[in-house]
């Protein structure tokens, strides 16, 4: 069984006046694996959108841990060495060790 996954680091949620939450909306349920992130200095405006984006997706019915796997890094500024920092956690929940049969 595959499943998808789906990282969204720093996500544009604002872009085209948020459309993004309406598509989610109107979307089905997909079993995937979600990761999705911001840093708590990139502004008040991106954390809200995010926060926005986990709480639809919780009420999707994504899991916490389960499914999604959120990050709200209380130093995490817009830069590379704050997005290297939370990549690094992403990376293992997305893509788990297969497990021994």
């Amino acid at each position: 069984l595959v499943r998808a996954v789906a990282l969204a680091a720093i996500p544009a949620l604002w872009f085209a006046g948020g459309a993004i939450f309406s598509t989610i909306e109107r979307a089905p349920f997909v079993p995937a694996r979600i990761y999705l992130d911001i840093g708590a200095l990139e502004g008040p405006e991106h954390v809200g959108n995010a926060r926005r984006m986990r709480d639809l997706l919780l009420a999707k019915g994504y899991q916490a841990e389960r499914d999604l796997r959120w990050l709200e890094s209380r130093g995490g500024r817009h830069d590379e060495r704050s997005w290297g920092r939370r990549f690094a956690r992403a990376l293992p929940f997305l893509l788990p060790a297969a497990q021994a049969p």
